[in-house]
């Protein structure tokens, strides 16, 4: 739609306007015409705009109303408008200033159907040229705009936009149907491509019309940084678009949607960046969960000993250098805590070794975790030392009260029942014989048995030596000395088997040790004793 000032082109400018007769025009006209048709071409060079002899016709019939010659009057002396308004001379933006007749009504309504067309062109060279200073000038001069011609001058840019968020929408489905065919320098060239399709500077500048479009622009940039998170894992990228989002001025029930997806990358890439910047102390790390993960198998299928495992894992874990790790390494420390936390529910459950489960515990409650493993802990360690009171004396050896009770090395222990008693000259007795066997871990069984061989060894030793001593005085004192010997080994090995017992922390297995084992009370109870009855 081209703008024709009919003054002009009939070079009517010096004339008075309201002197302006019908008579003056259509001299004017004639001598317009001839002009045509004397040129080159039979058109008119008008600012630069070819008009033909019918564009200059319908033009100057407009003249036939006397308030549009005032306008066009006017139009001849507002240069800078006259000029946008013919061939887009946007030198109008640069020295624009308000005039007293834009306040008429009449005059915007002149004037808008041309202005809002290359008010539109206008918005678009400055949208697409990131020129927010001609934008923010350009809009300054809105009010030459009717409400009817507002749409009009605004859907120009407002197609260029829908078209850009198409463009976004078709690389997210590109994305999303092609797994791993780009590379990391796609997304950081699509970043600065997303960032000059959409300048949050001259978006932010818009009037309240492109509002919804604007908010589109938001979600579907927030949709993209979530399919290249999805896709690649990735995090720079993401977080860089959600940064330029809440650069928009949105108002979109997705703010909070937007602003919690940006905390959520920012704090992932930020780990990333920590993972990097430690990735020599996270692999040491890394290195020791895979050898808890072996080691808890070997536990499991009793390839090793849990007492040999937690020694070795206090070797391995040195818990103040594991807690001095900064906040990067929260989920290699939970990790190691766990893999500890299973290692102890392995040596119970397969090996029966509550005492070292309950050290694997603890030695994982040193480490500095989370609120949620650590209740976990918490949580094992009072099930296990509750199944540790429950079953003492079974599952944890009563000797030591330490290891694991061993099936092989169980103390076998004789048990009477009487049955009936009877006979008046002679008295007679039944009962029934059992053999009970108590718990015992085998490192027990070896002690017991070592100090069972010390009293032996006494006892023999000192009948020996008192055989010899009572024959050298007397042929006929020898076996009093050696029944003396005997008593006084008895003694002395009975003294040396206690000693040797408290050194190993090993309670014996006599009968009266027996009388204080867990099991004892219910096997009297059932009306067994460890002594046979006499008639």
């Amino acid at each position: 739609m081209n703008f024709i000032n009919p003054i002009e082109i009939l070079e009517l400018q010096n004339e008075n306007p309201h002197s302006l007769s019908f008579e003056k025009i259509k001299r004017a006209k004639k001598r317009l015409y001839a002009d045509i048709e004397l040129s080159d071409n039979g058109n008119l060079n008008y600012k630069g705009i070819i008009l033909t002899k019918t564009d200059c016709e319908k033009a100057i019939e407009n003249l036939e109303n006397p308030q549009l010659i005032d306008f066009y009057y006017h139009l001849c002396i507002s240069k800078l408008l006259n000029d946008y308004l013919v061939n887009q001379d946007e030198n109008i933006f640069y020295h624009f200033k308000y005039e007293s007749i834009y306040k008429d009504e009449k005059f915007i309504n002149f004037v808008s159907p041309f202005f809002s067309y290359n008010f539109g062109k206008s918005i678009l060279k400055a949208y697409k040229n990131e020129d927010s200073d001609l934008m923010s000038r350009v809009l300054l001069t809105r009010l030459l705009i009717n409400k009817e011609d507002t749409h009009k001058g605004l859907k120009i840019l407002a197609n260029e936009i829908s078209q850009r968020i198409e463009q976004v929408q078709d690389i997210i489905e590109n994305i999303n149907d092609n797994d791993n065919i780009y590379k990391d320098k796609y997304f950081e060239e699509l970043f600065f491509r997303i960032r000059k399709l959409f300048p949050s500077d001259l978006l932010n500048q818009l009037p309240p019309y492109y509002l919804s479009q604007i908010n589109l622009i938001a979600l579907t940039i927030n949709n993209l940084q979530i399919s290249i998170w999805n896709n690649y894992g990735l995090t720079e990228v993401p977080m860089k678009l959600l940064k330029l989002v809440l650069e928009l001025n949105i108002e979109s029930v997705n703010k909070p949607v937007f602003l919690k997806n940006y905390e959520i990358i920012r704090n992932k890439h930020a780990q990333e960046k920590e993972y990097e910047k430690n990735e020599p102390i996270l692999k040491k790390w890394a290195s020791l969960l895979v050898s808890l993960k072996e080691q808890n198998e070997q536990i499991e299928e009793r390839q090793l000993n849990s007492k040999e495992a937690f020694s070795n894992i206090s070797v391995l874990i040195s818990i103040n250098e594991l807690n001095n790790l900064s906040s990067f390494a929260n989920e290699i420390r939970n990790q190691i805590a766990i893999s500890l936390r299973n290692m102890a529910i392995k040596s119970c459950n397969k090996q029966n070794d509550i005492k070292t489960a309950i050290n694997f515990i603890n030695y994982a409650l040193k480490i500095t975790v989370s609120k949620e493993v650590n209740q976990l802990l918490q949580k094992d360690k009072n099930d296990i030392m509750e199944l540790e009171r429950k079953y003492i004396g079974i599952i944890t050896c009563y000797f030591c009260g330490n290891n694991p009770t061993d099936n092989e090395s169980g103390l076998i222990t004789k048990f009477y029942k009487e049955i009936s008693r009877g006979g008046f000259i002679q008295r007679t007795v039944q009962y029934s014989q059992s053999e009970i066997t108590f718990p015992r871990c085998n490192n027990c069984k070896k002690t017991h048995e070592i100090a069972k061989n010390i009293t032996y060894f006494f006892i023999i030793s000192f009948a020996i030596f008192g055989f010899i001593v009572g024959s050298t005085m007397n042929s006929k004192e020898g076996f009093f000395y050696a029944f003396l010997g005997a008593v006084i080994g008895t003694g002395l090995g009975y003294i040396i088997k206690f000693i040797y017992l408290a050194a190993k922390s090993v309670k014996d297995c006599s009968k009266s040790r027996l009388l204080d084992h867990p099991l004892t009370p219910e096997i009297l109870k059932q009306g067994w004793s460890f002594e046979q009855p006499n008639p």
